[in-house]
């Protein structure tokens, strides 16, 4: 028979085996380069050419649509390929609970955002900003199940949002636009980024856990 000790240390291992698997990561690593590479491709070619075309609220919104479906393809890609890897169901009980989660906050920071845009002739901070934070909502929504690094990523951009919405809404004008544009740099660019290396390389010590 085994010892209480032994016991004991069977059912502490069982337990965090099963707590690695509620886990889901919505994000994966090599996804949040691939948003943060283009996220800074895209603002700072925009960036770039402030001086010589700006566009609309709506035509900035379509332009960071592109973005998004084009990085939630690669990710979407990657998440299958790593369910594939792992011979299990690529929509489970944590993409579900994932969606379920994510999804109402990202869609009140994109509906705000249009409601903000068709009021104001320039409202491409706020709208940014917005989505920041419908952005960070989303994530943290996901905290009981999700790892720790998407729970930072998730309030680190839910306070950036904040702060620059109170920014936007008092910018000057004419200040607008680069605002924006150095917001959807950040939040969306430098922050994918930072979260994509680090996911990579916690990723050798705990893969679920980080």
């Amino acid at each position: 028979m085994k010892s209480p000790d032994a016991a004991a240390e069977h059912l502490r291992t069982i337990r965090s085996l099963m707590e690695r698997a509620t886990v889901y990561r919505a994000i994966s690593g090599p996804g949040a380069l691939l948003g943060g590479v283009l996220a800074l491709a895209v603002g700072g070619v925009l960036l770039w050419k402030e001086l010589e075309w700006q566009p609309s609220n709506l035509q900035f919104l379509a332009i960071w649509i592109a973005v998004l479906v084009v990085v939630a393809s690669g990710n979407t890609f990657l998440l299958f390929r790593q369910a594939r890897h792992r011979q299990e169901k690529f929509v489970s009980a944590g993409m579900k609970h994932a969606l379920g989660a994510i999804v109402p906050p990202l869609l009140a920071g994109f509906v705000l955002s249009v409601g903000v845009a068709m009021q104001k002739e320039s409202a491409m901070a706020e709208m940014a900003s917005l989505w920041a934070v419908g952005y960070g909502l989303a994530l943290l929504a996901a905290g009981s199940f999700a790892p720790r690094s998407m729970r930072v990523l998730g309030a680190v951009a839910f306070l950036m949002g904040l702060g620059l919405f109170i920014v936007a809404i008092r910018a000057r004008p004419g200040e607008d636009y680069c605002l924006a544009l150095r917001t959807m740099i950040g939040c969306f660019g430098v922050l994918h980024l930072f979260y994509g290396f680090w996911v990579l390389l916690s990723t050798r010590r705990a893969p679920s856990l980080d």
